[in-house]
């Protein structure tokens, strides 16, 4: 049965031979039989019985075919019979209308939940309405089976309950609003374009539970900037990250760049880089070498032997930094922590666009950064409490830094001559900020004090900072204009 647009009674639909399959007294909805009516593009609402007359015979209606109902798009809500055993992949897909799909309370094999279509033990996750905005899946779920968001292109929020362990192949393949989504912990697989044309998805975390990642799995995540891989996969799938055009890095956690290159798929092959260029692969172990690449070989990681003093743990360059575009610095060096980056360690280095420090580091001396001209971000880690003087003088294309949480004093001519940098945030351990810190920062229009009030920041503040008139500096209880 069935009803239209506008209608307010229900409609008998006879399936002919072409639009159901009828085998020992079995009948399933196929793929092109409701798309074949005249009445397709205008219906609303269908209930399906549990019996139908089939030539002459009753038959049962036992079966949803793959695709059965895809592409209705006027649909609203559907209701399964009792006498339904199996419903194909994709049956709902691209009902992007759908809002509720009901299920008779004696079925045996699935359940709704919130219009959510669940098997009967409510472990499985089988299909979601094409039209909802936001999801939450039930607590007793543990696979998001496959297909079963393919196409929810309206959906923006989906909430995974902390029971699921499984993400099967295509699960949220289309979902093009989606542009952030938390895996659960206790997740150890994400199947074959999992994710495939969540092209608003900006970032992902995927749990260190996670011990395979399917082919395809993100591919055409288009505004996906940054990922983060845990330590227990051991498959990735080819053209995982294909078509990722914007993903800047994928850490590897707890692993190095051998042990990730020799990541296989899930037959063995070696699939590396699974769609990437290999310098947006970030490993998250660098021992002993420097990893960096060139304007030559932009897209390939090379090694380096690090310049370094063993007695005081200082790094201070590496044999072809004067070409290097972008950086990791190791965290040990024969089993030697990397604590400080000394004097001028990449002073002159005009090509340096990135570079990445360790959390090892708690000093960076004077000078370390000058003249980087191309250096376009810093982050200071947390693990960093001293900067020395003119650390980043003359960097002309610093347009942001994140200065670490430990760092106490700004130093002498600090980010002198950055004359790209907009805005900065000065973290609340801060006590002092020395002369000409900012000298000829001649954009620098906004400095925020974190945790530090307008009556503290005029304790601190003296003219030979530097900052440009115009400049507001914002605190916990006010600003200040320079």
């Amino acid at each position: 049965m069935y009803k239209l647009e506008g209608g307010t009674e229900w409609k008998e639909w006879e399936p002919t031979a072409d639009d159901i399959k009828a085998v020992d007294g079995k009948v399933t909805i196929v793929a092109d039989g409701f798309k074949a009516q005249s009445w397709f593009a205008d219906v609303r609402e269908v209930k399906l019985p549990n019996k139908w007359n089939s030539n002459g015979t009753v038959v049962n209606v036992a079966s949803i075919g793959s695709s059965a109902f895809s592409g209705c798009h006027g649909l609203t809500n559907v209701t399964i019979p009792d006498s339904v055993k199996s419903i194909g992949d994709s049956a709902f897909r691209g009902c992007n209308r759908l809002t509720s799909i009901s299920v008779s309370a004696g079925n045996v094999n699935y359940k709704s939940v919130n219009g959510l279509l669940l098997s009967k033990d409510g472990k499985i996750l089988i299909a979601v309405p094409g039209g909802l905005t936001s999801v939450t899946i039930p607590d007793n779920v543990t696979t998001i089976g496959s297909s079963a968001f393919y196409g929810c292109g309206k959906m923006t929020s989906v909430a995974i309950a902390d029971s699921v362990i499984s993400i099967e192949g295509g699960a949220f393949n289309g979902c093009s609003s989606l542009t952030s989504i938390m895996i659960p912990n206790r997740v150890t697989s994400i199947g074959l374009a999992a994710f495939a044309g969540c092209s608003s998805l900006t970032s992902i975390i995927i749990p260190d539970n996670v011990t395979e990642i399917g082919a395809g799995a993100f591919s055409g995540c288009r505004e996906l900037t940054s990922m983060t891989i845990g330590h227990s996969v051991i498959s990735i799938g080819q053209y995982a990250f294909n078509g990722c055009r914007k993903l800047t890095t994928a850490e590897f956690k707890d692993l190095t760049l051998a042990q990730v290159k020799a990541i296989p798929d899930a037959d063995g092959n070696q699939q590396y880089p699974w769609g990437l260029d290999e310098s947006m692969i970030v490993p998250g172990v660098v021992e002993d070498v420097v990893l960096y690449t060139t304007a030559e070989s932009p897209s390939t990681w090379s090694e380096s032997t690090p310049e370094f003093d063993a007695s005081t743990g200082t790094f201070s360059g590496f044999a072809g930094k004067g070409d290097a575009v972008k950086v990791i610095i190791p965290s040990k060096v024969n089993n030697v922590i990397v604590t400080s980056l000394g004097n001028g360690a990449f002073s002159g280095c005009g090509g340096l666009k990135s570079v990445t420090i360790p959390d090892s580091v708690t000093s960076i001396r004077g000078a370390a950064f000058s003249l980087c001209s191309s250096l376009t971000s810093a982050t200071i880690p947390d693990s960093v409490r001293s900067i020395g003087r003119e650390a980043f003088n003359r960097c002309s294309s610093l347009t942001s830094v994140t200065i670490g949480n430990s760092v106490t004093s700004i130093k002498y001519g600090t980010f002198k001559c950055c004359s790209g940098l907009t805005s900065i945030t000065i973290p609340n351990n801060v006590t002092s900020i020395e002369d000409y810190a900012f000298f000829d920062c001649s954009r620098l229009m906004s400095v925020i004090f974190s945790g530090k009030t307008m009556a503290t920041v005029q304790g601190m503040a003296n003219r030979y900072w530097q900052l440009h008139f115009g400049c507001v500096i914002h605190c916990t209880d006010g600003d200040i204009t320079i």
